[in-house]
């Protein structure tokens, strides 16, 4: 049982939401091939992508995120599941990364990228942070087609959701596919790096090399 954040709307979604990170983490560590080094998960939340990374491989694993609430989560989760040994956990955001250059193997994020407000300047400070043959990937998406369907239904149906649903129908940075897309590719354009948009893990991505 992990520890959720105050500010969650309901532990419940959050709790769901806990199936797509084993899974992202295993096709994370199938597609790059990392399983030791050094790894940054940003906007952690709970820190649950980093916590499921670390289950399955040795990175010593670096999770930040802006909120308070949510790093004293993150540490508690840290602590349950016996990983204090190589889960470090930071106050910052992905503007102001306290690190030197090159310090990461491996630089991952799902679901903050949308509330970034700067999503050129996230991608140059990830860059700036991330080793040659590195790798960049954070978007969002909600794991396996089974999955995504378990969620979509429960936020659709579940009463106990829809001050979740009206809160999503609000924010200025929920986009359908296309727009979201076009943000991506032009973000990446607007920094002079070479990136690309991939679509998998029901959702969309950014993903850079070094």
């Amino acid at each position: 049982m992990y520890f959720m954040s105050k500010h969650a709307d309901i532990e419940r979604l959050s709790l769901l939401f806990s199936e797509v990170y084993p899974y992202l983490a295993h096709y994370i560590t199938d597609k790059y091939g990392f399983k030791t080094g050094y790894c940054l998960d940003i906007g952690a939340g709970a820190g649950l992508l980093g916590i499921s990374l670390a289950k399955i491989t040795d990175l010593s694993i670096v999770s930040i995120d802006d909120d308070s609430a949510s790093i004293d989560i993150t540490v508690k989760n840290i602590l349950f599941e016996g990983l204090a040994h190589r889960m470090t956990v930071i106050e910052t955001d992905v503007y102001y990364i306290p690190f030197v250059d090159n310090s990461f193997d491996l630089i991952v994020s799902r679901g903050s990228v949308f509330s970034w407000q700067d999503l050129p300047g996230a991608i140059k400070e990830m860059y700036r942070v991330l080793k040659p043959g590195g790798k960049i990937f954070c978007g969002g998406g909600l794991g396996s087609p089974e999955i995504s369907m378990r969620i979509q239904q429960s936020i659709n149906s579940d009463p106990l959701f829809k001050k979740v649903r009206n809160r999503w129908r609000e924010e200025p940075y929920i986009r359908d596919k296309g727009q979201n897309t076009a943000y991506f590719v032009n973000a990446i354009a607007a920094t002079g790096l070479k990136g690309s948009v991939i679509f998998d893990c029901e959702g969309i991505w950014i993903e850079i090399s070094k």
